[in-house]
């Protein structure tokens, strides 16, 4: 035949000769292709190939599943679901959208190829047929709209070159215009105006207008309006408008309410915004156990070990009993308490630092309203001494 531009593995041909819809098995070079079956006769003229539609699948719309769609798909919309794996579905303009795109050759250097007519449909994974271009060649790097780097080189490339999408993947969902349009992996899922738009990892998910719209990881998981919108790391999770727009990093989690753009490219975090600030009604105290990976909560907060000098500044009022507990031992200036505290707050095995003063002028500015029961210790006596509900008393000795 005079040419093989544009044809690829699984068309049918139809013409002359040709009367058992026989398909293509692979194209050998330029101009020759091996065929699953013989023809029934010499063939002659004009063929015409075409991609199959399998068994089970729904096409509905103009040009939808029109480029080898699988068994059990479902495409419904303007030219929705064109190359689509087996019980995919694609319910949207362009949803699960993967056609042919054109683009005229320029020049090769090694696997470096220049294009004429810009093109921002061609994209990374895509495959190469057209003049030279005879080897399974795929597009590894997109330098810019004109300009790639192919898998592996050629020769003898002229003319106008064909670049084939990857099928919308097995068993994915693609819902909503412009929805995992290229290169949506397996059982990935895809609901809203361009969610999912482009290399969507298998089991990822993205809810909600130009979520993951560019490369979201494997198992990646994106809702909410621009959510993940660019580079969602592998098992990252953002929730929210704006949450991880940016190169969200793998593992991490976001929850975001505020509207403004949130962030998080340090893996294995976890980033929330808003979180009121309100000190003046705690009633419970949240920890997080490592080992079994549980947010608990509790009304004790407790240092198993020896805390370390400048570990713990409690500043405020600390009105519940049992609030800290230290077991081990309490050096220099660990933990400093600034303001009121009662009913045994600190409860320790070995020693607790009071707050420290020259003289009773130094207590009396810092300590405006003692209570009962509050202790200090004095530098120009070198005596500790408690509040007795109406006057400070000096602890003594006896001998």
């Amino acid at each position: 035949m005079d040419s093989t531009t544009g044809l690829f593995a699984g068309m049918f041909v139809v013409g002359t000769g040709f009367t058992s819809k026989q398909a293509i098995v692979s194209v050998i070079s330029d101009v020759s292709l091996t065929m699953d079956r013989t023809a029934e006769s010499t063939p002659s003229g004009t063929m015409s190939f075409f991609s199959p539609q399998n068994t089970g699948t729904v096409a509905i719309g103009l040009g939808a599943g029109g480029q080898d769609q699988q068994n059990d798909s479902v495409a419904i919309g303007y030219y929705a679901g064109q190359r689509q794996d087996d019980q995919a579905i694609a319910i949207g303009n362009f949803a699960g959208h993967s056609a042919i795109v054109t683009a005229d050759f320029v020049s090769l250097a090694d696997t470096t190829l220049t294009v004429s007519n810009v093109s921002s449909a061609i994209v990374v994974g895509m495959a190469i047929t057209g003049n030279g271009f005879v080897s399974g060649q795929t597009i590894v790097t997109r330098n810019s709209d004109t300009e790639f780097v192919v898998s592996a080189t050629a020769s003898g490339v002229n003319g106008q070159l064909f670049f084939t999408g990857i099928p919308q993947g097995s068993k994915s969902i693609a819902i909503g215009q412009y929805t995992g349009q290229w290169n949506q992996a397996t059982d990935a899922i895809a609901i809203g105006h361009e969610a999912g738009g482009e290399n969507q990892g298998q089991y990822g998910i993205a809810i909600g207008r130009q979520t993951a719209d560019a490369s979201q990881g494997q198992a990646g998981i994106a809702i909410g309006f621009n959510a993940g919108n660019d580079t969602q790391g592998a098992n990252a999770i953002a929730i929210g408008r704006n949450a991880g727009t940016v190169n969200q990093a793998a593992n991490s989690i976001i929850i975001n309410a505020s509207g403004a753009v949130l962030q998080q490219t340090t893996p294995n975090t976890l980033t929330i915004d808003p979180i009121r600030n309100d000190i003046t009604s705690i009633g419970e105290l949240l920890s997080y156990d490592a080992t079994t990976k549980e947010v608990k909560y509790g009304n004790a907060f407790q240092i198993a070990g020896e805390a370390q000098a400048g570990s713990l500044d409690i500043i405020g009022t600390a009105g519940v009993g049992n609030i800290l507990t230290v077991t081990g031992n309490i050096n220099g200036s660990n933990v400093a308490i600034t303001g009121t505290t009662t009913s045994a707050v600190i409860s320790a095995t070995n020693s607790v630092k009071m707050a420290v003063f020259a003289d009773n002028t130094a207590r009396d500015a810092a300590i405006t309203s003692p209570v009962a029961g509050q202790m200090v210790f004095k530098t120009d006596v070198a005596k500790l001494q408690f509040y007795n509900g109406s006057a400070w008393e000096t602890v003594t000795s006896a001998v």
